[in-house]
């Protein structure tokens, strides 16, 4: 028997897409103990109501409800209460491969890691998705706290954690709204980050009030919201480990900085260029300085401000 398994799904308002998400938990391969959690974040549709039908019949089924307080904390909530050694995420609105949960507790259990996820995928309709019938080649990839802080790597579906893990590096910053930026930088400080091959989850391509539907930001594939909260965790992130190698601080701040830019340049508001130029310019400088600290530059403080520009312009 394989090690224990908790499904931890946040659920917000989606209850026109739950169906296909909870046939496709259902439907997971594999002889191991596992439980399901749905957080609802304060829930005003039907979404508990459809999720206590679909799943009647199901063993080790916990539905927690609390106020509307975003993804962050539902995790959190959901993380608290797992009981087995490994943890499974997933959107409401998104779809497991068969095979996903099985595949990746076995590649974890061979491998030194905190996270291990495949790779995603968008779907017309998740009603009609259909998965590869195997998963085909792994090609396992390890990633480091560097990797994750350069490329804003994370993800939402299809992410196997290590419960313990989870609670030695805090689980997501309660201070930001979207989760999964936080937790993958919190998570790689503490073991490396591994991603395999194979789609191993699928989106619906529109969903209405997801937070990937606003597109008052620098780019159609990543809102604005996103855009904030990435840049608001990485400040965080940086200002809660000052111990962090100089080289993690220069990267994030350059990527704060042309995220800002190009957000700014965008929207055309031009009375910031000014200052948002020498944020700019000054990251660049720190970045090609980045094995060495900076006097009198305080990367934490300065991304705060970057954000805060763009709360300031926006509503988020």
């Amino acid at each position: 028997m394989m090690t224990g398994v908790t499904f931890v799904v946040s659920v917000y308002n989606k209850e026109p897409y739950l169906a296909p998400m909870l046939t496709s938990l259902a439907a997971q391969r594999g002889d191991f103990p596992r439980e399901f959690i749905f957080v609802d974040d304060g829930s005003t549709d039907g979404s508990v109501q459809a999720i206590k039908g679909a799943t009647a019949g199901w063993e080790n089924v916990r539905i927690l409800s609390q106020e509307n307080q975003g993804p962050a904390v539902a995790l959190n909530t959901g993380f608290a209460a797992a009981r087995h050694p490994y943890i499974m995420l997933l959107d409401a609105d998104d779809l497991l491969a068969p095979y996903a949960t099985e595949l990746l507790v076995n590649e974890a259990e061979t491998r030194d890691c905190g996270i291990i996820h495949g790779d995603g995928d968008w779907v017309d309709d998740p009603k009609n998705a259909t998965f590869d019938a195997s998963p085909g080649p792994i090609a396992p990839q390890m990633i480091d706290l560097q990797h994750v802080v350069k490329f804003f790597h994370c993800g939402s579906s299809g992410v196997l954690l290590r419960n313990d893990t989870v609670r030695q590096a805090g689980g997501c910053d309660d201070r930001i709204f979207v989760q999964e930026h936080s937790l993958f930088l919190r998570m790689a400080r503490v073991a490396p980050v591994v991603r395999i091959a194979p789609v191993l989850s699928l989106a619906p391509r529109y969903v209405e009030g997801r937070i990937m539907e606003n597109r008052e930001d620098m780019d159609p594939g990543m809102p604005l919201q996103t855009v904030h909260d990435r840049m608001t965790a990485v400040g965080f992130f940086l200002s809660d480990n000052p111990d962090l190698p100089p080289a993690l601080a220069s990267t994030g701040l350059k990527n704060c900085a042309t995220d800002l830019w190009k957000w700014l340049h965008r929207e055309g508001h031009a009375e910031t260029w000014g200052k948002a130029m020498g944020w700019l310019w000054l990251s660049r400088l720190r970045y090609g300085l980045k094995n060495n600290r900076m006097p009198l530059v305080d990367e934490a403080a300065l991304i705060g401000e970057m954000a805060a520009v763009i709360r300031r312009h926006a509503p988020i």
